[in-house]
């Protein structure tokens, strides 16, 4: 029997782990009524416009002790959509049994209370890097991968805080 590489095994689960796929947070979940001024409960996860400003309809009963932000989930879409994608890419025609409708996003970024942008809040999962690349059909180890997602996602976030 060989000897397994640790490291080899370590980077793999790391692999695994940031090809997981990004989930929305909090879909279904409310906020106690406690912390706001209103007495009213609220969706932890709402669809809003851009054009909107839920930090100017939501105020906090004790703002010295609590604060509130707000996450932005862009590109979003439905897990079996994603994995009628890659089943479509890979030549996969079996039939998909129990769709998972759980919501995914492309992006996301904070926002304070007062509608600012929060600096380095971007998060981009690895998988959307990923499937630009296999779109492109290129081919890249993992060090690559992961230094030029790093440095991709760096430039974007730099782009962002010059923009804001």
């Amino acid at each position: 029997m060989e000897k397994i590489n640790v490291n080899s095994v370590l980077r793999a689960w790391h692999l695994v782990e940031a090809l997981s796929p990004s989930g929305v947070n909090g879909i279904g979940d409310e906020l106690g009524r406690s912390y706001f001024l209103d007495g009213q409960q609220r969706k932890k996860t709402e669809k809003v416009l851009f054009s909107e400003r839920p930090w100017e309809r939501h105020h906090l009963k004790d703002s010295e002790k609590n604060f509130i932000q707000f996450r932005y989930y862009l590109g979003c879409f439905e897990q079996h959509k994603l994995v009628s994608y890659l089943r479509n890419l890979f030549q996969n025609n079996e039939e998909m049994i129990n769709r998972d409708q759980k919501m995914l996003f492309s992006i996301s970024f904070l926002v304070d209370q007062t509608g600012n942008y929060v600096k380095d809040s971007v998060f981009v999962p690895v998988l959307m890097y990923v499937m630009k690349l296999i779109t492109e059909h290129l081919e890249v180890t993992y060090e690559d991968l992961m230094t030029t997602f790093r440095d991709q996602l760096k430039l974007f976030e730099e782009q962002v805080d010059a923009i804001l």
